[in-house]
């Protein structure tokens, strides 16, 4: 497998996400309303027919969501972009195809074995400086995001999380980072701190 034939394999991957940042005109997709020490709103974006807002508990991991008919506004409007959210490693190695899985064998490496310094080929390290450049969390003036893949975290829980929806991921203001995943139970929040 060459350098191109593992882009086409992660892009074949891809996922649609929304965007939000504050440079925008017309109806708002959302609401920044900000970390504060006591808790509260954080934020507000439209997701389908509802309204989503995060609300930061005062004790760590406390965070709810609250889905309404309408938007719990601020000062702060937020506009969506659509975008393609590419795979980090992690996903293209776990739902590759039968070629990632011969490229893997090739190189000595599990489906579900983190990709680090030690993988033979370079092919992986110059995919991840692509990814990295297209990332939200490397991306500048993205203050959330609705939708595309999950980052793997230091925590080391990004396989548990595989099979879950990225519902939003707040970028602004963190710490912590916060992600919000929808379940057979709702939604499950997580804040991360690193």
């Amino acid at each position: 497998m060459n350098y191109d034939d593992f882009i086409a394999e992660a892009k074949a991957l891809s996922k649609s996400a929304l965007y939000f940042t504050r440079a925008g005109t017309g109806e708002p997709s959302g609401y920044w309303h900000g970390h504060r020490p006591e808790g509260g709103p954080l934020i507000c974006v439209r997701r389908g027919g509802a309204w989503l807002t995060v609300i930061l508990g005062q004790e760590p991991n406390s965070t709810v969501v609250e889905v309404t008919a309408e938007p719990l506004e601020s000062t702060e409007p937020l506009y969506a972009e659509k975008c393609e959210s590419l795979p980090p490693l992690e996903a293209v190695f776990l739902r590759g195809s039968d070629a990632i899985e011969k490229f893997l064998q090739d190189n000595g490496w599990e489906r579900t074995e983190p990709y680090n310094s030690n993988f033979p080929s370079d092919i992986p390290e110059r995919y991840e400086g692509l990814w990295q450049s297209s990332c939200a969390l490397y991306v500048d003036g993205i203050v959330a995001v609705i939708g595309g893949w999950h980052f793997p975290w230091p925590d080391g829980d990004w396989y548990e999380l595989a099979d879950y929806e990225l519902v939003l991921w707040v970028l602004e203001g963190a710490e912590p980072w916060v992600e919000v995943f929808a379940g057979q139970n709702g939604f499950t929040v997580y804040e991360r701190v690193t």
